[in-house]
C-alpha cells in the first residue's frame, strides 16, 4: 500500500540569512554596512545614515511610518523596488538592513494609536499605553519580524535580512542593577525572546581602544561576537558539519561572513 508521504535525505537548502546586529550606541553597527562586496538596501528608521557617506554599495530609503515599512516589505516580496525617480525596478540587493528595531517600536506605537484603535479608552487621550495597546504592540512587532524572516526562506527568491538594534542589560531582579545576568535587544514588551528566537543569528557588536605607548595615540577597533561570552548573548545557527565562525570577528566584512556561512551575497533570482 502506498501513502501520500515521502522520505528525503537532509540536503543544503538554498535560502537567505536573517540576523540581528545589536550593541551599545556608537559601536559602529551601521558603519559595518560599508562593504563593497555586497549591495545593500538600508531601510533607515533612525535618520542616522550619515556615517555611510560615500558608501557606494548602499542605497538608503528613509522610513517614517509603519505603513511605509509595510509597503517596503510588500515591494521586496514581489521582487521589486523603486529608483530615485519613484519608478518600479527589479529588486537588486544582496542584503536589506533595517535600522533599527529600537526605533521600530515608536512607529508601531504611533500606528496603534493612529490606525488600529484611535478611539480606544486611554488614560491620556491619543497616548499609547493601555493594556490593549501592549497586546497589539507585541503582535505587530512579532508578525513583522516573522514576515521578513519568511522572505529569507523562499528558495531562489530568498533575500538576506539584517535587523540593527540597540542593547540593554538583563538583571537578576529590578532592584539589582549591578548584577547583570545577560544582554538582549532593547525593546519593550514581552516579545523580546520571540523576536530573538526567530532569526538565524544574533551578532553582538562591541568596540575597544588601543593606545600607542610611544605616541599615546588612541585607535579604535571593532568586532562582532558570534557566540555567547560571559553574560553577552550571541549565536549563529550552523550545521555541525560547517566550519564554525570565530567567536569574535574583528572589523567584520559582511560579504565575507555571509560567504563563509554558505549564503549568497548577490540579489535573489525573481
Amino acid at each position: 500500500m502506498k501513502i501520500a508521504l515521502s522520505v528525503k535525505k537532509p540536503t543544503k537548502v538554498k535560502e537567505g540569512f536573517d540576523c540581528i546586529l545589536y550593541g551599545d550606541a556608537k559601536t559602529g553597527k551601521t558603519s559595518t554596512l560599508d562593504d563593497p562586496g555586497i549591495k545593500i538596501l538600508l531601510l533607515d528608521l533612525e535618520g542616522g545614515s550619515s556615517v555611510l557617506d560615500g558608501a557606494e554599495n548602499v542605497d538608503i530609503t528613509p522610513i517614517e511610518t509603519l505603513e511605509q515599512l509595510n509597503m517596503a516589505g510588500e515591494l521586496i516580496k514581489s521582487g521589486k523596488w523603486i529608483d530615485e525617480n519613484g519608478d518600479i525596478i527589479p529588486y537588486s540587493y544582496g542584503l536589506v538592513a533595517i535600522d533599527s528595531i529600537t526605533r521600530l517600536q515608536d512607529l508601531v506605537k504611533d500606528y496603534i494609536v493612529r490606525v488600529v484603535a484611535p478611539n480606544r479608552k486611554r488614560e491620556i487621550k491619543d497616548r499609547f499605553g493601555c493594556m490593549a495597546d501592549w497586546g497589539n504592540f507585541g503582535d505587530i512587532i512579532t508578525d513583522l519580524i516573522k514576515f521578513f524572516h519568511g522572505l529569507t526562506k523562499r528558495g531562489e527568491k530568498s533575500i538576506n535580512v539584517m535587523w540593527v538594534a540597540h542593547k540593554e542589560n538583563k538583571y537578576e531582579s529590578p532592584n539589582a542593577e549591578t548584577q547583570v545576568t545577560g544582554t538582549q535587544i532593547k525593546m519593550q514588551g514581552s516579545s523580546v525572546p520571540v523576536v530573538m528566537s526567530v532569526v538565524d543569528a544574533i551578532f553582538y557588536m562591541n568596540k575597544g581602544e588601543l593606545k600607542n605607548p610611544k605616541t599615546n595615540e588612541i585607535n579604535m577597533y571593532y568586532w562582532i561576537q558570534t557566540d555567547r561570552v560571559g553574560v553577552t548573548e550571541a549565536g549563529v545557527r550552523q550545521s555541525k558539519r560547517d566550519e564554525r565562525l570565530p567567536v569574535k570577528i574583528f572589523n567584520p566584512v559582511w560579504s565575507d561572513v555571509f560567504t563563509k556561512l554558505g549564503y549568497k551575497t548577490e540579489a535573489p533570482k525573481q
